[in-house]
């Protein structure tokens, strides 16, 4: 079954609404949460809301959000506006949290993530140890049999000047730089005929951030 990160980590919202006394207040989001990945510094979440509101960070050192505040317009029932997130490149290789807390009539929070890796798809992801989300314990891997000429990365970068460099000679990409986008890159294999698996490393870079994808490729049985 086809994974991604993005799919691990659902965190936490708050949703609440009342209607008394032909009264209505609300303080929602379109979503759930906010994960990010290591080189996306924009995203954004559509606050619902029915009273004048206020937006905070518990921590500003990474994000900020746009706007901070919001009233309603008089005769209006249920508004809505988007909060824009801004962030820096995650290089720290561990997850990294903000609380957003919209204080209103009824209280809203959302927790925004950002992530310590790229946005590779595959090969999929695996843990060396345990199931700690970091740079140190994240790892992609696929293995090729030693006959094998073609082979294949797929990827999503959120900045343009991307680049997928190989240390190896036998593990070329088609394509090595990009712009921000969604990618399937081809990549031209050697046959092995040597007696020992080898190994190729490429580097995937993004807003300064890197992740190495592994590509193996078995020995020749018949040498």
């Amino acid at each position: 079954m086809k994974k991604t990160l993005l799919c691990t980590l659902v965190v936490l919202t708050t949703l609440a609404s009342c209607n008394s006394e032909n009264e209505f207040h609300q303080t929602s989001f379109d979503k759930a949460s906010v994960t990010m990945y290591a080189d996306q510094v924009k995203d954004s979440v559509l606050l619902y809301y029915a009273d004048d509101w206020t937006a905070s960070l518990n921590d500003y050192s990474w994000l900020s959000v746009s706007p901070t505040s919001g009233k309603m317009e008089k005769g209006a029932m249920l508004m809505s506006t988007p909060l824009y997130f801004t962030a820096e490149p995650n290089t720290s290789g561990r997850i990294r949290l903000v609380n957003l807390t919209i204080s209103s009539h009824e209280q809203g929070g959302l927790t925004i993530t950002q992530l310590p890796v790229l946005n590779i798809t595959y090969p999929y992801y695996s843990f060396i140890e345990g199931d700690e989300v970091s740079t140190d314990n994240l790892r992609y891997v696929s293995t090729y049999t030693a006959v094998a000429t073609e082979g294949q990365v797929r990827f999503t970068v959120y900045r343009d000047g991307a680049t997928l460099n190989s240390d190896q000679a036998w593990c070329v990409p088609e394509l090595t730089t990009f712009d921000a986008g969604e990618y399937t890159v081809a990549l031209t294999l050697q046959p092995n005929t040597t007696a020992s698996q080898r190994t190729a490393q490429l580097t995937l870079t993004s807003g300064g951030v890197s992740t190495v994808i592994t590509i193996n490729q078995l020995a020749d049985e018949e040498n």
